[in-house]
């Protein structure tokens, strides 16, 4: 029977599961990943392991949302150096965009096929869970335009799934042809800033 931890020891090795899920995801995918050996990375029985996480893909979505919370403060931090409207939202776009092409654990998922699993097997309510912390982010960046000026013409939840979707493009890159992504999303991006916050003055 796995023993109880103190509260110091489950923040210490939470962070360990975290920590080394990303390195095993990163370079086995989920799929290929086992509880054993993430129990063994972070030191502790494989019994304890789901006394942290129910499933090794509910770790997955924690270290993927660990990944997500720098991406939404580095795509805020890009809005808010900008000082017109325009500029902040090509920014902020522009920071995820960087960063989903950089070192990305999501774009990995994707490339292996594990996303899709990944999504299929954590369930509705997980999900659910995930998409409102996108739309207190969504929140949160429709209100630094609005500082700015914007007229936001839309609300926090379909602003997310604005979002959402352009990170979906990104993860279609293939599919859409790399010859033309890029100019495409440039494209999408415009669009979807004239619909968000207007016009610029130059259009």
């Amino acid at each position: 029977m796995p023993r109880g931890f103190s509260e110091h020891e489950r923040e210490a090795i939470r962070a360990k599961l975290i920590e080394e899920g990303r390195r095993l995801f990163d370079r086995y995918g989920l799929s290929r990943t086992t509880v054993d050996e993430l129990s063994a990375a972070a030191g502790i029985a494989k019994g304890s392991f789901y006394k942290f996480f129910g499933s090794k893909e509910l770790l997955c979505m924690a270290v993927l949302e660990e990944e997500e919370t720098r991406i939404k403060a580095a795509v805020l931090a890009a809005a808010g150096s900008r000082p017109d409207v325009h500029s902040a939202f090509r920014a902020a776009m522009e920071s995820m965009l960087s960063f989903m092409r950089g070192d990305s654990l999501i774009i990995r998922l994707r490339d292996s096929g594990d996303y899709a699993l990944l999504a299929r097997t954590v369930g509705t309510d997980r999900l659910a869970e995930h998409f409102r912390a996108d739309i207190e982010t969504a929140a949160a960046f429709l209100e630094l335009l609005r500082e700015k000026g914007a007229e936001c013409r839309v609300d926090p939840e379909v602003f997310a799934g604005l979002l959402r979707a352009l990170v979906m493009m990104m993860l279609h890159e293939e599919e859409i042809g790399r010859q033309v992504a890029g100019r495409t999303f440039d494209l999408l991006m415009t669009y979807v800033a004239n619909g968000v916050v207007g016009k610029a003055d130059n259009e």
